[in-house]
């Protein structure tokens, strides 16, 4: 494309207009729900929407664990995966509510402890 350019027309000035129409009718996003999970040897997670009463995937993400975090305790990773998904997905989370979905018992009374400071 560099070496043959095309010449910008109204047609493309209208197909963006349109673009900008479409993109303003998309329905509100409603809120998001995050997932983690971690092995022995990594971790993943997703992030859904959920649009028109079925979830949609927005992102994921996942990665291995170093030699040190492979020694963790299974709660311990757990919790870690959750961390990271949550850095990775921070964008997408910022300055609004969201659900996160853990398979592990012990970590979910965790996270629904109240904090004594």
């Amino acid at each position: 494309l560099r070496n043959n350019p095309h010449p910008w027309t109204n047609i493309h000035t209208q197909l963006i207009k349109k673009i900008k129409i479409y993109a303003k009718e998309i329905p509100c996003l409603h809120l998001p729900t995050h997932e983690a999970d971690a092995s022995d040897i990594g971790y993943g997670g997703i992030l859904k929407q959920l649009i028109n009463n079925k979830e949609q995937l927005v992102q994921y993400t996942s990665g291995s664990w170093n030699n040190a975090q492979r020694n963790y305790a299974t709660v311990k990773k757990e919790i870690l995966a959750i961390v990271l998904c949550i850095q990775k997905f921070q964008s997408d989370l910022l300055n609004q509510k969201f659900l996160i979905r853990v398979d592990c018992a012990a970590v979910g009374s965790i996270l629904n402890k109240d904090v004594k400071t």
